[in-house]
């Protein structure tokens, strides 16, 4: 393919050899820059959460992240207690893993996976956590808890994503 373009190019414009070189290296930088472009733009305000008005802060997102995956895995026991039970069939389960479940909790993670550490530690005060530290893991499992329990949102998991 590559040949071909720069066959083309030197018979169309009568270009040397080292012209179309420059030409299909300076073609290929722009569509790497263009594309990482677009990547980092995505990966600024791409969050597919809906948070709430009032979830203005980090840690408040976090929270709500925690709070809506707890209560997509109570929904997931549900149905899957269902398709247990027969209530529904392993079509509507399948379709329930793969179309509502699966969606919603890898963005959630996608959320929560990063902003964890920052967030623990702006809690806890340090400069970063500790894995062995036991007395700082429990500090920060309680902290994960509160937010897996929290009450303080409506959350409504069919209406999570943007």
């Amino acid at each position: 393919m590559l040949n071909w373009i720069k066959q083309k190019l030197s018979n169309t414009w009568n270009w040397t050899k080292r012209q179309t070189k420059k030409i299909i290296w300076f073609i290929f930088g722009i569509t790497i820059i263009g594309a990482t472009g677009a990547t980092q733009l995505n990966l600024i305000n791409s969050e597919p959460i809906k948070f709430p008005l009032t979830a203005n802060t980090l840690t408040e997102k976090l929270e709500y992240a925690y709070a809506s995956q707890e209560k997509l895995r109570l929904e997931h026991n549900e149905m899957g207690r269902q398709y247990r039970e027969g209530i529904i069939t392993k079509t509507e389960w399948k379709t329930y893993l793969d179309v509502e479940f699966d969606p919603l909790n890898r963005e959630l993670s996608y959320f929560i996976g990063p902003n964890r550490e920052k967030v623990m530690k702006e809690l806890l005060n340090v400069t970063s956590t500790d894995p062995k530290d036991e007395i700082q893991q429990d500090v920060i499992h309680d902290f994960k808890e509160q937010f897996k329990q929290s009450k303080k949102w409506k959350i409504n998991t069919a209406n999570l994503l943007k």
